[in-house]
């Protein structure tokens, strides 16, 4: 019984690992690698030899995101960048401090895997734009596009390398704040204006120089929400559920970006 429940953890930390280290891959582009050339195959045989490579607690580490928050941050973050237990920090955008992480990273780590930064990049980085829910009242998916690509280029200067939007959720109650990051009620403004902003994050393919990599969110039914409440209410949730749904699925498979799941349980109201 022992030995088959190892084998199921290492299974999952495996295609966990594979996934972050894809996304890695992207990465090592961003941070100086030309590789617009290089076709999936290519890229598959590089993280099927990098994962060879991998200890397990490297595996694991790839799958530790950890906040730069100093209010956060474990004492000896640096020593475990080295180890390659960390693979991603959240919340900073000081361009020293993610400068210095990605050196210790590349340079000194056993397999030179680069870190990944991620931040909210929602309406502007330096420059402010309209949120997201007024750019999509323009009806025209250039207005998004534009002032994301604007942004990216801000957030890589800063060592930003991730960002999580854009966000699909079709709401359907003011009250609910978040409301605000979508394109409001119509799934297929939602998914015009989704689609064009990971455009503008991203470029036109994975590894752009000055971009970033877009996240789609929330996956799924995480604007469902009732009485404002920052959750999904247990009434109406399928069918707003099955438009997200159908709006991740759709804006991942044709734009090629990640996830962020849905993050709270349905609120009982």
């Amino acid at each position: 019984m022992l030995a088959l429940h190892s084998r199921t953890i290492s299974k999952y930390v495996y295609a966990s690992a594979l996934f972050s280290v894809c996304i890695l891959l992207f990465v090592t582009a961003l941070v100086g690698q030309e590789s617009n050339s290089a076709n999936s195959a290519t890229v598959n045989h590089r993280v099927e030899e990098l994962l060879k490579k991998m200890t397990l607690e490297e595996k694991i580490g790839q799958l530790n995101q950890v906040s730069a928050a100093n209010f956060l941050n474990p004492p000896n973050r640096e020593e475990l960048i080295e180890k390659g237990e960390i693979g991603s920090f959240l919340w900073s955008v000081d361009p020293v401090q993610l400068d210095r992480y990605q050196h210790l990273a590349v340079e000194k780590s056993r397999l030179h895997i680069p870190l990944l930064f991620g931040y909210d990049v929602i309406h502007g980085f330096r420059t402010v734009f309209p949120v997201p829910i007024a750019m999509a009242a323009s009806w025209d998916p250039r207005v998004p596009e534009k002032a994301q690509s604007f942004a990216a280029r801000e957030a890589r200067a800063s060592g930003i390398n991730w960002t999580f939007g854009p966000m699909v959720d079709i709401a359907r109650d003011a009250r609910w704040g978040r409301i605000v990051e979508g394109a409001g009620e119509d799934p297929y403004l939602g998914a015009a204006m989704a689609r064009a902003q990971v455009r503008g994050f991203q470029g036109p393919q994975l590894g752009t120089a000055d971009h970033v990599l877009a996240t789609v969110k929330h996956f799924a039914g995480y604007g469902a929400a009732e009485g404002g409440r920052d959750g999904p209410g247990v009434r109406g949730v399928s069918g707003l559920s099955g438009a997200c749904s159908a709006l991740s699925v759709s804006c991942t498979v044709q734009e090629r970006c990640s996830v962020v799941s849905t993050s709270k349980k349905p609120v009982r109201s």
